[in-house]
C-alpha cells in the first residue's frame, strides 16, 4: 500500500531510481515464486534481492504492512490479500480469475512466464499400463464438475493430462528452470 506505483512500468522506474527498493519476497527460498522474481528482475534489468519467508501468510503480512515493497505468490493468496496491487500474472494467457490483469508477456516481458502445477507420481517400477490407467482416472476425477469447482475456489484450473504429456511438461520445466536455479547459487540434486 505505501509503494507509489500503479503498474509494472511505474514499478520498473521506481526500483531503477532507487535500488534499495529492488527487494521482493516469496513464500520460500527455492520455490517457483523465488525464481519468478529472478525472472522479473532480469526482464526489468534490475537485480532484485530475494527475501524468503516461511510461507505465504508471513510474506503477505509484511507486504501489507509495508515491511517489504513487493512479493510474488500464488494467485489465490494474492486475490485474498487486502491492499495489494497485482501488477501482472505469469501465465501464458490471462487468468480466468483476474481477466483485467495483464500477463507479463502482454506488458512486454515474454521471458517472465511460468505456472505451477501439481502431479501424481508412482515408483519407477510401476508398469506403464498401470501408469496410463491411473493417469486417465486422475484426469477424469479432476475434470469432474464438483472437483473442478472446488479447485476453482482455490484459484486453480483443473486440466488433467496423460502421463506422457506430464513427463514432457516436467522435462520442459526442468530445461527452463535449471539455468536460473544454478545462477541463483542454490544447488540441484542431479
Amino acid at each position: 500500500p505505501n509503494v507509489p506505483v500503479k503498474n509494472l512500468a511505474e514499478y520498473a522506474k521506481w526500483i531503477a531510481a532507487d535500488p534499495t527498493n529492488a527487494v521482493f519476497g516469496s513464500p520460500a527460498i527455492g520455490g517457483l515464486a523465488h525464481f519468478m522474481g529472478m525472472q522479473v528482475g532480469r526482464a526489468l534489468g534490475v537485480p532484485l534481492t530475494h527475501v524468503g519467508f516461511k510461507g505465504s501468510a508471513p510474506l503477505n503480512n509484511d507486504l501489507m504492512a509495508g515491511q517489504i515493497p513487493a512479493g510474488i505468490d500464488t494467485l489465490d493468496v494474492q486475490m485474498r490479500a487486502r491492499n495489494v496491487r497485482i501488477l501482472g500474472t505469469t501465465g501464458s494467457k490471462r487468468s480466468p480469475f483476474l481477466p483485467n490483469t495483464p500477463t507479463f508477456t502482454e506488458l512486454g516481458y515474454p521471458g517472465v512466464q511460468g505456472v505451477g502445477w501439481f502431479g501424481f507420481f508412482a515408483t519407477a517400477r510401476t508398469p506403464k499400463p498401470l501408469i496410463d490407467r491411473l493417469s486417465q482416472e486422475i484426469a477424469t476425477a479432476v475434470r469432474d464438475p464438483e472437483i473442478t469447482e472446488k479447485l476453482k475456489n482455490l484459484s486453480y484450473v483443473a486440466t488433467g493430462t496423460t502421463s506422457d504429456e506430464f513427463s514432457r511438461l516436467m522435462e520442459a520445466d526442468r530445461a527452463k528452470w535449471t539455468p536460473l536455479v544454478k545462477s541463483s547459487g542454490l544447488t540441484l540434486d542431479e
